[in-house]
Order: structure tokens, then sequence, then C-alpha cells
């Protein structure tokens, strides 16, 4: 019986873990067209020249483009368009060579009516063999292309992709070549931030778990590897990953169920997330304040599961709420003072092998005989009494023993001597770290904020700042200044680091806090700022209707001019041009609608050639 639940603990779930893991990426390259036998070159919206403004094709546009190629058996091109949710009769011609070659290796004709929404069209050909550092140039035609029946590309990444294929058979044949395949597929996933993304996500409970038959010795660190990754889940990850809930979820229960907590700790942290999550909203950062709602509802929905299962078992022995929050605040703290103290050098550590004789080989304990290492923990002569005692308390903690100068045995020594030193290093130069990159931040965020108001208006944009944020920004920034002069007197160079670290935090928060009430009422707001001609009295006159926030195609919306749609010819995100036409173009008010609805400020146009 025991031994099948040390093979279940220590080879049947991480086995289970790693499955899954590997099923899920597996499942993610299938579904993501990414090819298990293919290798991928990818590109942006800049290396395809000759896009029209309107970002359509009309007949005789041509798109070209020229891209270096890494890999042999070039035999896809794929190009990001779309058919603007319509179908399109137009016919495009492509055409691909070599760079400065004279003829065209493959031409070929499509027709736009199979295009999609915003997605790649695959473009094969004969596969070319000796592709690898070569150039290409490529060619995009349109034949028929006119108003309401023309395809758009789309400046979404990756706009372009080259495909390169591989034969299985001739990678089993060919050791060489599946030599060079193996580790450039690897390189050529990871270099995808997204694969990058789901590898880590679908291994965090193999990860979880290995941490915990590691150090689940008590449930302090692997409650603290759980509030990690809340935290990088809420200030980090700007979308809601169903994956990642399931794993964090899973490295909560694992604690929870080996030392016995009670539900009340489960819904005492989900208090404690519903607590924060309308302060947040309060501050304007609503994807913050929907994560701090959203873990919360489920550590409540944990303690009612748990709840259950307390009224129908009635288990004895649990940790409470109130030992639980008491000992974690009691031993980070221990851990905080323990860092701290190496890092000042009142506490040295060291690793040194057993070796028969030595002075470190103690026979009397089997975990040191057989660990091959130890950790070698000792307190300098100027260490006071408690900070002895909080070394014994610490190996007393990790129930470990304790000779001459502290002698902390592990398998893991080597591991911990060199977290230990890292964490010297970095609280030794962190503050200083921190305060650069916070003042850096605080500058970049101020030009940052100018920058929009530059970029929003069209005319006295400093003073519209100056106006609305920049004299409030100038005044708190004085007040902390104020603050750190008296506050920083006969402190150290370390504790006036921190302090001026803090009340950069407070004054980048606050900051944006600020802006957040000032620009939200124009950031995004749909703005006419001119119309030209104002007055036309000529028929299929074109008519330019300049402002901010109308969206890039192909999230094209409407113009209407006295309540009545106009004919588009040009739209973009900061300039539409429409036609007037004498059937329906009349005097009124012109205004912009855009595609989810959004109105703009309304002007007054004047067509006088409908009389």
């Amino acid at each position: 019986m025991k031994l099948t639940k040390k093979l279940t603990k220590h080879l049947f779930v991480p086995l289970f873990l790693l499955i899954l893991w590997l099923s899920l990426m597996i499942r993610y390259i299938k579904a993501e067209n990414l090819g298990f036998l293919t290798l991928d070159i990818r590109g942006g919206y800049d290396q395809l020249k000759g896009i029209p403004p309107r970002n359509e094709l009309f007949k005789g546009d041509i798109v070209s483009g020229e891209f270096f190629d890494r890999y042999p058996n070039l035999g896809i091109i794929g190009i990001r368009f779309s058919n603007q949710n319509r179908i399109n009769k137009d016919r495009l011609e492509f055409r691909l060579k070599e760079a400065g070659s004279d003829n065209w290796y493959y031409k070929a004709q499509y027709n736009t009516d199979q295009f999609q929404l915003d997605s790649i069209f695959p473009i094969g050909f004969p596969p070319i063999k000796g592709s690898a550092k070569k150039r290409y140039y490529l060619e995009i035609e349109s034949l028929f292309g006119a108003t309401d029946s023309a395809i758009a590309i789309i400046n979404k990444p990756p706009v372009f992709i080259g495909r390169h294929t591989f034969q299985k058979e001739a990678l089993l044949k060919d050791k060489g070549l599946l030599l060079y395949f193996i580790p450039s597929k690897i390189i050529n996933l990871l270099s995808l931030p997204e694969f990058r993304f789901h590898f880590f996500v679908y291994s965090l409970p193999l990860v979880f778990y290995s941490l915990f038959l590691l150090f689940g010795f008590s449930f302090h660190f692997p409650v603290f590897v759980v509030f990690v990754f809340l935290f990088i889940d809420i200030f980090f990850i700007k979308t809601i990953n169903d994956f990642l809930i399931v794993a964090v979820i899973f490295a909560w229960t694992l604690p929870t169920k080996k030392f016995r907590f009670e539900s009340e700790i489960s819904c005492s942290l989900a208090l404690g997330l519903f607590f924060i999550f309308p302060l947040f909203f309060a501050l304007g950062l609503v994807n913050i304040a929907e994560k701090f709602a959203v873990w919360g509802y489920l550590f409540f929905t944990l303690a009612i599961v748990q709840r259950i299962y307390e009224e129908h078992s009635h288990p004895e022995g649990l940790i409470t709420y109130k030992e639980f929050w008491r000992s974690l605040r009691v031993q980070w703290g221990n851990v905080l003072l323990f860092t701290y103290l190496i890092a000042i050098g009142e506490i040295t550590i060291s690793v040194k092998a057993i070796k028969e004789g030595g002075v470190l080989l103690a026979k009397s304990s089997k975990e040191l005989a057989s660990s091959g290492s130890v950790l070698v923990i000792k307190p300098s002569k100027d260490l006071s009494p408690s900070g002895t005692e909080l070394i014994s308390l610490m190996l007393y903690r990790l129930g470990k023993p304790m000779m001459g100068v502290y002698i902390y045995t592990t398998k893991v020594s080597i591991f911990i001597y060199i977290v230990a030193h890292i964490l010297r290093l970095i609280i030794r130069t962190g503050p200083y770290l921190l305060l650069v990159y916070l003042i850096r931040l605080q500058i970049l965020n101020f030009f940052k904020y100018l920058h929009i108001y530059q970029d929003f208006f069209v005319s006295s944009q400093n003073l519209l700042f100056q106006d609305q944020i920049g004299h409030l920004l100038y005044g708190l920034f004085s007040l902390l200044f104020v603050i750190f002069i008296v506050l920083q007197r006969k402190r150290s160079l370390r504790i006036k680091t921190l302090l001026a670290s803090v009340l950069l935090i407070i004054s980048i928060n606050v900051a944006q806090t600020i802006f957040n009430l000032k620009a939200a009422r124009f950031e995004y707001r749909v703005t006419i700022w001119s119309v030209r001609p104002i007055e036309t009295a000529e028929p299929w006159v074109d008519v330019t209707v300049e402002g901010r926030n109308f969206n890039e195609m192909p999230f094209r919306g409407k113009v209407l001019v006295n309540r009545v749609e106009q004919r588009i010819i040009k739209w973009s995100d900061r300039e539409i041009v429409f036609r007037t036409d004498p059937n329906i173009t009349r005097s009124g008010k012109l205004e912009v609608v855009t595609i989810d609805e959004k109105e703009s400020n309304q002007t007054n146009f004047r067509y006088t050639g409908n009389r």
C-alpha cells in the first residue's frame, strides 16, 4: 500500500501532468496551424510596399515585398487579407521570383470571393529546395478591384508568412537533415510570443506539483507560489486565461489537502480580493479590477465546496484561518529578516561536500550522510542573540538538524546557496536599480501624456496639456519632493533610496489617475476637426473629413450628411474621403458614425449642387 502511494505520488501523477502538458501543446500547434513538419518566417506590414492609403486594392494597384529566406523548401506564401464582410468580384495575380532575376518563378491568379475576413490566405507553389539564404521578391496585383468590390490588406501581425515544408520520409532517411530540422523547429516555435506563453502556462500544473514535492514540507512556500501567480495574472496578463486559472487553483488545492485548510481560509482570501476590487475600479483600472473580482469569485466557490465537505465529513485537526494568516506573517517575516541578514553580511552561507573523515561528516544523521553536500549557515561574531535564535527557528521550522555552526542538510543545498546569494545581490543593488527604473518610468509617462495631447489636438496642444493636467502634475511632483526632503534627514543612503522609490510609486499612480480622469473626456472620442471643402456646388466632388478615432480599415463606418449615408472613397483612422452625389447629398449636419456605433461631433456642411 505504501509502495503504491509512493509510486502514485512520485511517478504516476508527474507522468500524467507531463502527458497533459505535451497533449495540450500538440493541440495548440494544430489549432494555430503551426505545423509539425514546417518552418515559418513571418513579416510585418512594413515589408509590403505600395499598399494604398485606403488599404483596399483597386484595379491596377500593385503591392510588392522583398524578404530574406532562412530555410530551404519554401513552398507557401501567406498574406493577411480581409474581404470586409462581403463577397468581392476582384481577381488577384500573385508573382514570385528570386531578387535580381528577370524571370518570375511562379505566377497565378486567384478569385477574391474565396478570401475570408482578416485571415491569412495561403498561396502554394512548387517548393524551392535551395531557398535558404536567398532574397525573394513578390508582387500582388489587382485586376478588377473597384469601390465596394475590393479586398484589403490588414495591419495585423503577422501580415506575411513564408512556409517551408519537409517530408517525414526525407527527415527519417537523412539524419543530417533531421538534426538540422529539430533545433530549427524548436527555435522557430519559441520565437513566437504566443507559443512561449502557452508553453509556459500549460507546464504550470507540472511545475507546481514538482515544487510541492520539493518544498511541500510546510505550506508557506506553496502558498507563496500561488500568491505570486495571482499577482502576475492580475497585473501583467491582460486577458483571462482559463487554463492558468485551473493551474493556480490546482496549486492551491495541494497545500489545502495536505495541511487540511479549513474553508474560512479560502473565504478570507476571497473577501480580501473583493475588498480590493472597488479600489482599482474607482481608479479607472477596469481590467485589473475585473481580475480581482474573478479570483474573488473562484476562491469563494472553493470555500463553498470545502464547507459542504466539512459539513458532510466533519474532519478534525483543520488549520483555522487565524492560525494560517498568523503563521504566514511570522514565517514570511522571518524569511525577509533572514535574507536581509544574509545581504548585509551578518550571516554567511557556504556549500561544502561531505567527506570521509571530514569535520562535516556526521554519521549520526542518515540524511546528512546521504545528501552529498551540506549548507553551512554561520552567524557573524557581532550577530545579536535574537539573530542566532532566528537561525535556529528557521531550521527548526524546516525540520532540519542543527549542529555547531548550523549545518542545514539537503539534496538541494547548492540551489539554496545560489538563491541566497542572488537575493543578497538583489537586496544590495535592487533599491538603486528600482529607483533608476521608476525615474525613467515617470519621465516616459509624462512625455506619453504630453504626446497624447499633441497627437489628438490640432492646435494649442501644449497649452491644453498645461491647463488640464500639467499644473496638477507639477504640483504633485513638487509636493512629493518637499516630503522627501523633510523625511530623508539623517537617514542612510539605502533608506533614502527606498523612500524616494516609495514616493515615486505614489506619484506614478496618482499621475496616472489624474490623466485617466482628464483624458477620458477625449482620448478615444470620435472627433471631426475639419472638413474640406466645407461648402460646394459641384457634384461628384471628393470631400475630406479630418479627425481622430475613426478606426482603420476594414472597420469602416458611415459618413452622414443630414442623416443620409454618403459614398465612401477612402477611410482611415484620421481621414475620410466621401464623394458628393446630387441624388443623395444635401446641406445639413455632417457626422461620422464608426462601426461600433460611436458618433462624432457634428459640423455644418453646405451642398448646393442639387438646386
